[in-house]
């Protein structure tokens, strides 16, 4: 996804220990200037701006002013294994045509990621940016997310849209496991933006479009890896 996807550094102050200036933005580092355009208007300019970002989830109170939107796909694959992939693929691996990575803001440790730095998987708290291209890179979308929550023991993602964003609500990524040895993927979004035409005509024809091909990505590492595995067990085999 994860196809679909975050940073901070604030300054932290222990007593006796030493005091750490917050981490500027590296704007040259950024990938997508349509994605440097929303961080300069969000009046982001370090890790401590986007850690005070608040997200805009999805609230069952107001549950009527919410759209949904479901996407469902399988793959042949254990669900542990599934499950894995979806927490360690890199925001960078999923760089096809629609999905671009932009910028992590991870809290445990307080770090900004770009596009060139390592991955230690998705983690509760981080905050993404993303530019989403459309329509041969026409329409680019930046989008910021938050991921509130990564369970293991249910196998499931939530993802919330940041409060200073066009779209406000929750994506919800689940694993289920199938008696054949396959799992099922479930896409779930609750969303909503102040133009009913872009929530009915607009957002599920570019969301649909963007989660496919994240969802695809995982799918394709995880066949590879199952691949990689067969071809070296047949070579041990052999001998």
């Amino acid at each position: 996804m994860f196809k679909y996807i975050l940073l901070t550094c604030a300054a932290i102050s222990f007593a006796g220990g030493p005091t750490h200036e917050p981490e500027d933005i590296d704007f040259s580092r950024v990938k997508g200037k349509k994605v440097v355009k929303l961080l300069h208007g969000y009046d982001l300019e370090s890790a401590a701006d986007i850690a005070a970002l608040a997200p805009s989830c999805y609230e069952d109170n107001d549950s009527l002013s919410y759209q949904s939107h479901t996407k469902v796909m399988e793959v042949d694959a254990e669900i542990d294994e599934v499950w894995s992939t979806y927490k360690s693929i890199s925001p960078t691996e999923d760089n096809q045509n629609k999905v671009r990575f932009g910028l992590l803001f991870s809290p445990d440790p307080n770090k900004l990621s770009y596009s060139a730095d390592s991955y230690d998987g998705i983690k509760e708290g981080q905050i993404v940016f993303w530019n989403l291209k459309f329509v041969m890179g026409l329409v680019k979308i930046p989008v910021g997310q938050k991921i509130m929550e990564v369970n293991d023991e249910e196998k499931f993602i939530k993802i919330c849209y940041l409060a200073q964003g066009k779209s406000h609500g929750t994506q919800y990524i689940q694993l289920y496991p199938e008696e054949d040895g396959k799992t099922k993927i479930v896409h779930y979004t609750r969303y909503k933006s102040a133009s009913k035409f872009r929530d009915k005509r607009l957002y599920p024809m570019f969301h649909n479009k963007a989660i496919t091909e994240f969802h695809e990505d995982v799918i394709h590492k995880v066949m590879e890896k199952n691949k990689s595995e067969e071809e070296d067990n047949e070579t041990l085999s052999s001998k």
